[in-house]
């Protein structure tokens, strides 16, 4: 009540800026800063990102198979004429997002755990009503609106300034209550253009229930930041339950011939952790990281942090062929550079920069690895380089060529095996995987717990290099 009291008065207030835009799919007042034209703007320049960042599953015959199923269901929405796109992003993670404008992406990792076209267009339809409902432009013209609010009290009171941090920490949790609420109308919206798609509806229980599955299997500061935002999945079930549709179409087999060969986890092509040293077999290059320091990687780079947070390493190519180049043309952003040193197989420079109020001191070294050209940054806050210099040095002497051409190249992938129906206990003997049985129930659709849960035919397999469970 008091949600829609606030609405309703920043309507009035801010009518003669925006007004408030009654929202197509639900059919409520909401206020809109951001029209539609600059809505599809906020998504195509996200999107770019996400796809650069990313990177996109390169195979040609299953994006246009997911894209196949988005667009059925965009065509069922209240919003069929925004420039609907549906990718597949090269993620080991089970998600799904969507941005302004028309914008969805699933992961590889979530296609691994979804079993039906149906289950697929679930996903889709749920990220869909994000969209159709303008979640993200509402958040966003609300948090605008509250920070104007909060910049004129604090203007006209000073008492309000020394509160601004409290105000603004108070602002955090009201959206947190409006994202929950997205999430459970999202379902609603996803389960409307299921049904008008003629897609069984069931799917959208049973995708909730695996989500519960995977959840229990994570460590919990994931599971927090996960229901910080979402409601629980069993909560979610039962909203839904009394929605769904009698029949509709499921699509299980065709479903699984689209996905059948799809790299499953962390695909060691893209590089690989390999205890303290990272392995990317693309470029025949090795890293020796410091002890103790955790590791991420992207499509565009590895990047490595100290345990304390005060010092990081990041590994990309750089342009041109010559590392000689490349490091003179080096130049740190609002910072400055020494000349360049030939190092080893490096060609080094040392350089500052500031950041806000923080200033950081750090390395760069460029090295030629065949026609390409690595670039290896290391830098500490500046107060913290000397400590960690004897760290960052060791990091830029290991740089070299891996020489590796052994199995731990090779990534796992999904198999589909028309054999069956079996026991999940008879299936993990007779046909091995290389991950665990419990991996294999949720890839299956089925409860880890239950040892005599039958696998429906056709089923899944993990094929590749012994994993984890």
């Amino acid at each position: 009540m008091a949600n829609g009291w606030r609405k309703a008065v920043a309507c009035v207030l801010l009518a003669w800026l925006a007004g408030c835009a009654r929202n197509p799919a639900t059919g409520a007042r909401q206020l809109m800063l951001v029209d539609e034209r600059g809505e599809i703007a906020m998504g195509r320049d996200a999107d770019l990102q996400v796809t650069t960042r990313l990177g996109l599953v390169d195979d040609p015959r299953l994006q246009a198979y997911v894209a196949g199923v988005g667009l059925r269901l965009a065509s069922t929405t209240e919003r069929p004429g925004l420039p609907w796109s549906f990718r597949v992003v090269d993620d080991a993670a089970v998600n799904a997002f969507a941005l302004p404008g028309g914008f969805v992406y699933v992961t590889r990792g979530l296609l691994a755990h979804l079993n039906s076209e149906a289950e697929l267009a679930a996903v889709l339809g749920h990220e869909m009503g994000h969209v159709t409902a303008r979640h993200s432009v509402s958040r966003a013209s609300e948090a605008e609106l509250a920070a104007l609010g909060l910049a004129v009290g604090a203007f006209a009171d000073p008492r309000v300034a020394r509160n601004l941090a409290l105000a603004e920490a108070g602002l955090g949790l009201l959206m947190l209550k409006g994202g929950r609420d997205d999430e459970l109308q999202a379902d609603t919206l996803g389960l409307r253009y299921l049904g008008r798609a003629g897609y069984e509806t069931e799917a959208v229980v049973r995708v909730l229930r695996m989500l519960g599955r995977v959840e229990q299997g994570q460590p919990q500061a994931a599971m927090a930041r996960w229901l910080s935002t979402h409601p629980s999945s069993s909560e979610r079930v039962r909203r839904v339950t009394g929605l769904l549709l009698p029949a509709g179409h499921d699509g299980h087999r065709d479903y699984l011939r689209a996905i059948d060969g799809l790299v499953f986890g962390e695909d060691p092509g893209r590089g690989f952790i390999d205890g303290d040293s990272f392995v990317q077999p693309l470029t025949d290059t090795r890293l020796e990281l410091p002890r103790g320091w955790s590791a991420s990687r992207t499509q565009e780079a590895l990047t490595a942090v100290s345990p304390t947070g005060d010092a990081t390493l990041a590994l990309t190519l750089a342009p041109g062929t010559s590392a000689r180049l490349a490091a003179y043309a080096f130049t740190p952003a609002s910072g400055k550079a020494a000349p360049p040193r030939h190092h080893g197989v490096c060609w080094t420079r040392e350089f500052t920069r500031a950041a806000g109020d923080e200033f950081f001191h750090g390395l760069v070294c460029f090295a030629e690895q065949g026609r390409r050209v690595l670039r290896l940054i290391g830098f500490a806050r500046a107060d913290r380089f000397e400590a960690r210099r004897g760290e960052l040095m060791a990091a830029f002497a290991s740089l070299g060529p891996a020489g590796l051409a052994h199995t731990t190249a090779l990534p796992r992938r999904i198999q589909v095996l028309d054999a069956g129906p079996l026991r999940l206990d008879e299936l993990s003997r007779a046909y091995p995987s290389a991950v665990g049985s419990r991996t294999i129930a949720l890839l299956n659709g089925l409860d880890p717990a239950d040892g005599r849960a039958v696998v429906p035919e056709p089923m899944k397999r993990i094929v590749g290099p012994a994993a984890g469970p």
